[in-house]
């Protein structure tokens, strides 16, 4: 997913939730007369105890309850899960998939719900196709991975256990939309050689696709500079159909002048890529994430472990796949070392 999913555009792979600070007070208010003093407090505006669902879509500044689009537009919903909610929240999403005039998403835990809603721009009915979400890598706050999915022609369920530091984001493109979507074949059932590994990169200038971008083909070696997106593709292939096998990305984080990522499947030889830094200083990489697909796309989610290691500083992320099933795309930011 990861900079891009079937051709959509990088931005919607870097939403990200911000939750804003609620509740407040006011200091108190004095007013002199010749003899007396009165002294006026405002009482303390409670903290929302409820979770909030919000969607964002083309054209707008932020997140509302309510928008506008039109087909082909993508459009990210979240949900806010304020501070006075302590500890992990279990919230349930329903997304209505239409076709419809209005789309709406409802988050729901067992004391609440809140819902968004997407209205068509044109007043023909839309759907809600290509629902995504993206995962960030320990040790960062996630809210990941989906629990309970559940799909019909008409929704969309799942699950997600989350807190206040993490909230949620998924994507969506409004349709109806042809979109490319890549072939995926069942694993098969024996057990098979280790298949082989290839690890790509692609850099995208500034975390921009651009025109230049999307015509450049992913390679083992590239160069980045700070404040640029490198995108980790891993591809598994062989001769035989056999069983999914666990395969293991490890990314360095540097800091470094360059940068190695290797993937392998278990026993099997390693593949490594490079990042080089385009002056030569040390750069790191931060912020690793990865895309999750619901169904009917295909998906590797969830991963079988995601970790982080403190010495070296590295992220790893394993996975079960097979020749013709889906394999991730890992996202990263570069930053000065």
């Amino acid at each position: 997913m990861l900079s891009r999913v079937f051709g959509l555009p990088l931005a919607a792979v870097l939403v990200a939730v911000a939750v804003a600070a609620c509740g407040g007070s006011h200091k108190p208010k004095t007013t002199a007369t010749h003899t007396t003093t009165t002294t006026t407090t405002h009482p303390r505006k409670p903290a929302p105890k409820f979770i909030s669902e919000e969607v964002h879509g083309p054209g707008a500044s932020g997140y509302a309850s309510t928008i506008s689009a039109r087909p082909g537009n993508m459009v990210a919903f979240r949900t806010v899960v304020p501070a006075s909610l302590k500890g992990t929240q279990t919230i349930k999403l329903s997304f209505a998939q239409g076709p419809s005039k209005s789309l709406s998403i409802t988050a729901s835990t067992p004391q609440h719900s809140s819902t968004a809603t997407v209205t068509s721009a044109s007043g023909s009915s839309l759907t809600l196709e290509h629902i995504h979400y993206s995962c960030e890598l320990p040790p960062s706050p996630s809210f990941c991975p989906a629990k309970h999915i559940t799909t019909t022609s008409k929704q969309v369920q799942l699950q997600f256990s989350t807190t206040h530091a993490a909230g949620i984001t998924v994507v969506g493109v409004v349709g109806p939309v042809t979109l490319p979507t890549p072939k995926s074949l069942t694993p098969g059932t024996a057990v098979v050689p280790a298949y082989k590994i290839a690890e790509l990169l692609k850099v995208f200038p500034g975390g921009k696709a651009t025109a230049a971008t999307k015509s450049v083909a992913p390679t083992t070696s590239v160069t980045a500079k700070p404040g640029d997106f490198v995108e980790m593709v891993t591809r598994v292939s062989s001769k035989l159909h056999g069983a999914r096998q666990p395969v293991t990305i490890t990314i360095d984080q540097g800091p470094g002048s360059t940068i190695t990522i290797s993937a392998s499947a278990k026993g099997g030889t390693a593949s490594t890529a490079t990042i080089k830094s385009k002056s030569g200083s040390p750069i790191e990489l931060v912020l690793p994430r990865y895309t999750c697909n619901l169904p009917p796309l295909p998906t590797f989610c969830p991963p079988s472990k995601t970790a982080a290691a403190s010495h070296p500083h590295r992220y790893m992320l394993t996975f079960m796949a097979a020749p013709g099933t889906a394999a991730p795309a890992v996202l990263v930011q570069v930053q000065a070392g």
